[in-house]
């Protein structure tokens, strides 16, 4: 693999581009700012002035002064992910295919919602998008990985509707290289040990059984729910049940996990966006290319914190 210094020289080039956009980018948001604000104040001072004159709201020019901030902020936002767009198109596969040339990457494609749906770590989504896919071979392990976001509808009584996270983070799948007759599924615990902690986990998962792991500090962590609980038990051996644990203490944050058709599903929740250039900072930092392949291995990393290279199975 390359140095830092090595894909920061090979790229500069690009980087130059990309840094006089950022600047463009930047000019051109100071002025939707002067020129919203502008006009923001100069309805508001008509509104006030129509308001001391007459002792009544126009309400049309409340309603402007809303539009015009509206249309300037969209704006904004539209130029703003035009030039990150660029840079994703351009320098982030530059950088991926630095780690390994073979890998695939796509900034707007994401985990198919039907293999989200088929671990059932989650509810069914009523909406779902993501971005950033990745995909390749890391050692003997095929995978793909993407940043997600999963959310469900409601509707108040006037049927409005809202929608709410049910999952955003990172989702990986992994071979696992066994045919698993079985599904199980490995959730953050849910309402602990007690007498509603057991009634919730009994109630939780149609058509799977609470498997009892030997580890207490992994039983205070996580809920196991299996198909097959012999399979379940072969499959979270003492030593991955370590990997899991290890895994979560590198991420700090929640993890699931799904067993199923030779293949670990992976989900870690966490709410910043991987591989996003900083447009408030200079593109030409070499600080940012470390930054950005530390995310990289920190994702890749998964397969080895699960020592999933490590083939214990055979398949059929």
């Amino acid at each position: 693999m390359k140095t830092v210094t090595e894909i920061y020289q090979e790229i500069y080039p690009t980087l130059e581009e990309m840094e006089q956009k950022r600047l463009e980018f930047l000019a051109k948001g100071r002025k939707i700012i002067y020129i919203g604000g502008g006009i923001a104040v100069l309805i508001g001072l008509v509104w006030l002035v129509a308001l001391t004159q007459t002792g009544d709201l126009p309400h049309l020019f409340l309603i402007l002064g809303i539009l015009t901030v509206i249309g300037c902020s969209g704006y904004y936002v539209h130029q703003r992910n035009k030039v990150i767009n660029v840079y994703k198109s351009v320098v982030i596969p530059k950088i991926i295919s630095s780690v390994d040339s073979s890998y695939y990457y796509n900034a707007k494609r994401y985990i198919n919602e039907s293999q989200f749906k088929e671990s059932q770590l989650f509810k069914k989504p009523d909406r779902y998008n993501g971005e950033d896919y990745i995909s390749g071979r890391l050692g003997k392990t095929d995978f793909e990985l993407s940043e997600v976001h999963a959310e469900y509808e409601t509707r108040d009584k006037d049927g409005d509707s809202s929608y709410h996270t049910i999952f955003k983070g990172l989702f990986m799948i992994a071979d696992f290289h066994k045919d698993f007759q079985g599904h199980t599924v490995v959730i953050p615990d849910k309402g602990g040990e007690g007498w509603f902690g057991r009634l919730v986990k009994r109630s939780s998962r149609k058509g799977m059984e609470i498997a009892k792991m030997e580890n207490a500090d992994f039983e205070k962590l996580f809920d196991v729910y299996t198909t097959d609980q012999v399979e379940a038990r072969y499959i979270l051996s003492m030593s991955m049940i370590e990997n899991i644990m290890r895994l979560k203490g590198a991420f700090g944050s929640k993890i699931h996990m799904a067993f199923l058709n030779s293949c670990v599903y992976i989900a870690i929740e966490w709410k910043f966006d991987i591989l996003e250039p900083n447009l408030k900072k200079t593109l030409l930092d070499e600080s940012t290319i470390h930054d950005f392949l530390d995310e990289i291995w920190m994702c890749l990393e998964i397969i080895e914190d699960l020592d999933l290279n490590t083939r214990i199975w055979t398949k059929a």
